[in-house]
């Protein structure tokens, strides 16, 4: 049947009411119709869909007509768009087709057999807002599966096509005649158990059921078959939640399935944060490690590097410049040990030097030599007191960011209790 429904050669011109489209490649065929590149008169390049009317059961025209009718007469980001619609003849042949923006692929076309992660989600909310669009308008497309999603690579535009197996609400419908109970679906892979039911109650159930399955698919390259299927957290841990959303898709009872695409997404967004906050729970609980100490009198502690006279006054170099906060430890443990508290109070520092404040001429070896001593285990005593204040004030600091993790714990713990709970009223 495919086949011979390669009917158009390059050149051949397919004439609407008010344009013209020339053919110039084939592109793909399936279910009933073969899909050409073609050009209109202004060069701008589209795709149509052709069939030949010769060869379709009454059925199978009537359904044309209904997707025609249905596809021109809405306008959705997410839906395919027939732009325009017409026939030709060729010899004793009728040919009916319709004009469609070109797109880079169909989705099986760009699987390879999976694609990124977030890309696989983006496409999943899109195709879900397509099909949240149609049920709401009563259509049940019944025939969702990677070839009829086709996708535009550069601004990653996805739409829902091929709506030729759709069921159709009464005020779209353009004719009496749908599918007979008989009529069997091509749509083996994906298709949802109660299509091979004679007479099912047409429901969105059915587009959720093959959804959840290209979802899967999407992601690991596995279509579900039974139970036992490769799982999204097998491919990626931190989109384990979606794997509670697929199950639910997929169930073989319609019942327990999601009765609509906005239980869908909200289900979606619950989990998603609640994935998105468990994430952040597993790092809040990681061990709190202590703070490191960076300063410049702790990493190079102060000493005594040189002593020399100058003018008839002592000055004591150090080994770093030293702040206020250090002096006051320094005079401090030198009151309490010094010998001469008096004359030590005359030492003045500045930057990294200690200068005696009085005159040393006269003044005993042994008293310059206590004077150093002294000064010396001031030092280490200041060193000792100033570095103990900095680690007291990094177990601070420590201890209110334990607190307030601890608080983004409960609040987030809370949050998705409360989400859970806000999901099932609704």
């Amino acid at each position: 049947m495919i086949g011979k429904m390669k009917m158009l050669k390059k050149n051949d011109v397919l004439n609407t009411t008010f344009e013209k489209y020339t053919v110039n490649c084939s592109i793909g065929e399936g279910g009933n119709g073969v899909v050409y590149k073609v050009t209109d008169s202004s060069g701008n390049v589209f795709a149509a869909k052709v069939i030949c009317k010769n060869d379709l059961s009454a059925e199978k025209l009537k359904r044309f007509k209904d997707e025609v009718n249905f596809c021109q007469k809405y306008d959705h980001p997410n839906i395919v768009k027939i732009i325009d619609n017409g026939f030709i003849m060729k010899g004793d042949k009728e040919y009916l087709f319709y004009v469609m923006p070109l797109y880079d692929g169909s989705l099986k076309k760009l699987l390879s057999p999976t694609i990124e992660i977030s890309q696989a989600v983006d496409f999943f909310l899109s195709i879900c807002e397509g099909l949240k669009f149609a049920h709401d308008k009563g259509c049940i497309h019944r025939d969702i599966k990677p070839e009829n999603i086709l996708v535009n690579l550069k601004d990653k535009q996805v739409v829902v096509a091929d709506f030729g197996v759709a069921h159709f609400s009464d005020d779209d419908k353009r004719t009496e005649i749908y599918t007979k109970e008989t009529t069997r679906l091509a749509n083996f892979n994906y298709h949802a158990p109660e299509q091979s039911v004679v007479g099912y109650v047409q429901r969105p159930t059915t587009d959720i059921y093959s959804l959840g399955l290209m979802l899967n698919a999407m992601i690991t390259g596995v279509v579900p078959a039974g139970e036992d299927y490769k799982k999204i957290r097998d491919v990626d841990s931190d989109y384990s939640f979606l794997d509670s959303i697929v199950k639910k898709m997929i169930s073989q009872n319609q019942d327990n399935r999601y009765q609509s695409i906005d239980e869908v997404l909200l289900d979606y967004e619950v989990r998603k944060k609640a994935a998105e906050n468990e994430l952040k729970i597993k790092s809040l609980r990681e061990p709190l490690l202590l703070g490191e100490i960076h300063d410049s009198l702790t990493d190079n502690p102060i000493s005594i590097t040189g002593i020399q006279v100058k003018d008839g006054r002592l000055v004591v170099k150090l080994s770093n410049c030293i702040n206020r906060e250090w002096v006051n430890y320094c005079l401090n443990a030198a009151i309490s040990f010094t010998s001469y508290p008096v004359n030590f109070k005359h030492f003045n520092f500045y930057g990294d030097e200690a200068h005696y404040g009085g005159s040393i001429n006269g003044v005993s070896d042994d008293l310059i030599k206590k004077l150093i001593e002294d000064l010396k285990d001031a030092i280490k005593a200041a060193n000792i007191m100033y570095a103990k204040k900095l680690l007291q004030q990094v177990q601070k600091e420590q201890a209110e960011k334990e607190r307030r993790r601890q608080e983004e714990i409960k609040r987030l713990e809370q949050e998705n209790s409360l989400n859970n709970f806000l999901k099932d009223l609704i």
